[in-house]
């Protein structure tokens, strides 16, 4: 193989890692902004007593 058939691969397995990445951070982030909005009701509700 030539070089330029190593660098496309190594550039796809780079992109490819980045967007996985960033796909679980955003998987992360919308569980923790549930957790927030759980949190946020539930002091809300022990307030009320």
């Amino acid at each position: 193989m030539s070089n330029l058939t190593y660098l496309f691969i190594a550039y796809a397995f780079i992109w490819t890692a980045i967007f996985l990445y960033l796909l679980n951070i955003g998987k992360k982030l919308s569980f923790m902004q549930r957790e927030i909005k759980l949190l946020k009701e539930n002091s809300h509700k022990s307030e009320d007593f």
